[in-house]
């Protein structure tokens, strides 16, 4: 298990970072339109973005173009070999100036309160869920989103009781539901504070 620069030890990922190709595979562009998914999410130039679970940077990419030079991306993950892998690859975006690598645990970000304007978490709930961090987690994204901030998360063929446990989770941290787009492969709510 790693640790945080404080010493406390980070969860494991679940998804093991050798794997990591298959998060940047040419089929997953052709199979999640980052574009209309980052649109859905409301994602504007100039913005601070947490993104959890950012992996080898798939989505990374894309928000990083949208918010522009003058946003910003904090791209969290746990696994400090998927730091490496986004770090290595996010030297051939377009934009990657304004990404900043975050080694952290979802439910403890380190990050000052109110600092982001806007959470980013595709794929990754379900996850958080199974090392038993929803609740923890939905409390600390909480704290960092600025009040009028959004939270937007996605997730694709989860149980309907997955999908339960994170609506409740984040609702009884304080978000309330702005939207939700129900799809056959993907569901996807826009939350905000």
């Amino acid at each position: 298990m790693s640790t945080r620069p404080n010493g406390k030890a980070l969860p494991r990922s679940p998804f093991p970072a050798f794997c990591s190709f298959m998060l940047t595979h040419p089929w997953r562009q052709r199979q999640f339109d980052r574009e209309k998914i980052t649109d859905q999410a409301t994602v504007n130039l100039g913005q601070t973005i947490l993104e959890i679970g950012c992996g080898p940077g798939f989505f990374t990419e894309a928000l990083a173009q949208k918010v522009g030079v003058d946003g910003k991306v904090i791209a969290q993950d746990v696994a400090p070999k998927m730091i490496a892998k986004l770090k290595k690859r996010s030297r051939r975006f377009p934009i990657f100036e304004n990404i900043e690598p975050l080694l952290a645990n979802s439910s403890n970000t380190g990050l000052q309160d109110e600092s982001v304007s806007l959470i980013f978490a595709v794929h990754v709930f379900e996850e958080i869920i199974k090392e038993g961090e929803m609740e923890r987690t939905a409390n600390e994204l909480f704290r960092v989103l600025k009040e009028g901030g959004s939270l937007y998360f996605g997730e694709h063929r989860v149980r309907n009781q997955t999908l339960r446990q994170i609506i409740n989770d984040l609702t009884q941290a304080g978000f309330k539901r702005s939207e939700v787009d129900k799809k056959l492969f993907f569901d996807a709510a826009l939350f905000k504070k």
